[in-house]
This record gives structure tokens, sequence and C-alpha cells, in this order.
């Protein structure tokens, strides 16, 4: 019995950003409880995809399964109460 699921492909619209899809897949991450977070480029539907056209971003598996957005390129993230930081690629 395989424990593998995909989680996310090209196309996949990305939860959280109107209506951007993924485009390519880069690193990787799972923690001991199963949990998955990546790095992926996106791409706005319509767009073409040509060098500077997609942005880079941060996506994760949630607990309950859902696949959300965590962030994408220009956005900041709150890293504690009061305090946000702009991630750099």
């Amino acid at each position: 019995m395989s424990h593998l699921r995909l989680v996310a492909q090209t196309g996949t619209m990305v939860i959280g950003s109107g209506s951007m899809v993924f485009t390519c897949f880069g690193s990787l991450r799972m923690n001991i409880f199963g949990q998955v977070a990546f790095v992926a480029d996106v791409l706005a539907p319509g767009s073409d995809v040509a060098p500077g056209s997609t942005l880079c971003g941060i996506g994760a598996l949630a607990a309950n399964g859902t696949l959300t957005k965590v962030v994408l390129e220009g956005e900041s993230v709150t890293v504690s109460p009061g305090e946000t930081r702009l991630p750099r690629s």
C-alpha cells in the first residue's frame, strides 16, 4: 500500500491568490507529521510563460488536507504579533 498522494501539480489553482495557477515546482519539505511545504512558480491565467512573468511563492498542505498559499513574491508575512517581514528569494 502506497502512502503517496498528489498535493499539487502544474495547472492547479493557488488557493488564496485569486486565479493564479502553479507552473513549476522547486524545493519540497515534509515534517514528521506528514505536513508538506514547497516552493513554486505561479502565473495568472492568460499570461505568457516567459522569463519575469511568473511569481515565486510558498505553498503548504494544511493539517486538514487543504492546499494553501503561504506567501507570494512581494507579499509580507506576519512572523509574530505586530512584526511582519518581506521574504527574499
